[in-house]
C-alpha cells in the first residue's frame, strides 16, 4: 500500500511492478463492520456479530502495535510511517489492508492456503443456486477459473463464485453484504465464560487451548445442533475427578497438566474421556443446561436490544439504507436460530432427565424425581424469546 501510494512516490520505495498497480487500483472503501460508526456498531448489540467485532477491533489494535514496535527503529519506516511529521500511517490504513484482504483472500485448494488472486478476487458472490463458475489449482501452482460443472455463462452474464457456506454473520463480518434472500443465519459463535467462583477457571482456560465458546449451527439435514470444546472444561471439577499439576520441561520453563481421576489427560481427548465415564449422562446434562442458558441469554438481549433499533432505525435507514437492512435482518436470522436451538437443548434436556427419573424410580418406586418444566419459547412484543420458567438444579 505504502509503494503504491501516489503521496509517497517522491521516496522512491520498493519496485513498482504489476502486483502494485494491482493493488493501487483496489478500492480502499470497504463496507465491512470494522469501519461501522459508534451508532452502527450500537444496532448490534444481542448479535453473535457484536461479539466478534469487538474482539477484531481489540486484536487489530495489537497487531498495528506490534507493527510500530518492530519496525519504528528501521530508518524508511520511521520516516514514512511513525514520524510525527512526516510518518502517515494510521490504525485506519491498517484497518483497509484487513478490509481488503479478508474481503478478497481466497481459501486455495490443494492446501495452498489463503492467498488474492488478481482478478479472480473481483468476481462476485453467488448463493449456493446461482453461482456459475468455480476455481482450481492446476499442478504447476496456478490458479484457473472455470465454468461450473452442468452450468453454461452467456456472453453477457456475470461470472459468479462462491465465497463459501458460511453463517449470516460471516457474510457481514468479511464481505460486508448479507447474502439475498437467505432464509438462516446457518451459523452462529456464542461466548462461555467459565463461573468466577470456579477454583479451576485459570487453569482449565490455560489448558483447554480452544475457543471459550460454542458453535450453534444447522447441520446438513436441517437439524440444529451445536458443537463446543470449551463446554467440557466447564462441565467438571476437582469433585469430579479433575485436577491439575506443573511439570517441569526440560528447557526449565513450566507447564500445566490436567488430571482425570489421577491419570494424564490429553485435552484433545476430553469429550471421549467424559462420554466413557460412568457419570457421562450428568456430564451431559451439565453441558446442554449451560448451553440452553446461554442460547437463553443471548435470544433475551437480542430481543431487548431490538427495541432500541426501532426506536433510531429510520435515522438510521436515511444515512445507510443497506447496512440498517442487512443488520436488521441479521437480528431477525439469529433469532430464528436461537429459538430452535433452544427448542432442540430443551429436547435433549427432557431425555436425559426422563432417563434419570426411571433409573431413581426403578432403584425406589417411592421416589419422586426432581422434574424440570421449561417452555420452548414465548412471545415478547412480537418476537420470539427463548425462555426458561425454572432453572434445572
Amino acid at each position: 500500500m505504502t509503494i503504491s501510494s501516489p503521496d509517497l512516490a517522491a521516496h522512491s520505495l520498493g519496485i513498482k511492478n504489476p502486483f502494485t498497480d494491482y493493488f493501487g487500483f483496489l478500492p480502499k472503501n470497504v463496507p465491512l463492520p470494522t469501519f461501522f460508526s459508534f451508532e452502527e456498531r450500537e444496532t448490534l448489540i444481542g448479535t453473535s456479530l457484536a461479539d466478534a467485532l469487538s474482539s477484531k477491533t481489540a486484536s487489530l489494535e495489537k497487531e498495528f502495535d506490534r507493527l510500530r514496535e518492530r519496525t519504528e527503529t528501521i530508518e524508511w519506516c520511521h520516516k514514512v510511517w511513525w514520524d510525527e511529521i512526516t510518518g502517515q500511517l494510521t490504525f485506519n490504513d491498517w484497518l483497509v489492508v484487513d478490509a481488503i484482504y479478508r474481503s478478497r483472500a481466497l481459501e486455495l485448494p490443494r492446501n495452498v492456503g489463503d492467498g488474492m488472486v488478481p482478478v479472480l478476487d473481483m468476481a462476485n458472490h453467488g448463493s449456493t443456486d446461482h453461482y456459475n463458475a468455480r476455481f482450481e489449482v492446476d499442478d504447476d501452482g496456478n490458479v484457473a477459473l472455470l465454468v461450473r460443472d452442468g452450468r453454461q455463462i452467456g456472453e453477457d452474464e456475470e461470472v459468479l463464485i462462491s465465497y463459501g457456506p458460511g453463517g449470516a454473520t460471516e457474510m457481514i463480518f468479511s464481505y460486508g453484504f448479507l447474502e439475498q434472500g437467505a432464509t438462516s443465519a446457518r451459523e452462529l459463535f456464542l461466548s462461555l465464560e467459565a463461573p468466577d467462583d470456579d477454583p479451576l477457571r485459570t487453569a482449565k482456560v490455560r489448558v483447554a487451548r480452544e475457543a471459550p465458546g460454542v458453535r450453534i449451527f444447522v447441520d446438513p439435514n436441517g437439524e440444529v445442533s451445536w458443537e463446543s470444546a470449551f463446554v467440557w472444561w466447564m462441565c467438571i471439577n476437582e469433585e469430579d475427578g479433575l485436577d491439575f499439576k506443573v511439570l517441569q520441561t526440560n528447557e526449565g520453563s513450566r507447564e500445566l497438566q490436567a488430571l482425570w481421576k489421577g491419570s494424564e489427560l490429553d485435552p484433545r481427548v476430553l469429550k471421549s474421556t467424559l462420554m466413557d465415564d460412568p457419570q457421562k449422562d450428568i456430564f451431559m446434562l451439565r453441558a446442554v443446561v449451560m448451553i440452553q442458558q446461554r442460547v437463553e441469554e443471548q435470544g433475551e438481549a437480542l430481543s431487548i436490544s431490538g427495541e432500541k433499533l426501532l426506536e433510531q432505525g429510520s435515522a438510521m435507514a436515511e444515512k445507510r439504507r443497506g447496512t440498517y437492512d442487512s443488520i436488521n435482518r441479521l437480528r431477525e436470522l439469529e433469532l430464528d436460530l436461537l429459538t430452535a436451538s433452544f427448542g432442540s437443548l430443551e429436547m435433549q434436556v427432557s431425555l436425559v432427565t426422563t432417563f434419570f427419573r426411571r433409573c431413581i424410580e426403578s432403584t425406589n418406586p417411592e421416589t419422586n424425581a426432581h422434574t424440570t418444566e421449561t417452555g420452548a419459547s414465548h412471545i415478547k412484543d412480537g418476537n420470539r424469546v427463548p425462555c426458561r420458567k425454572h432453572a434445572p438444579p
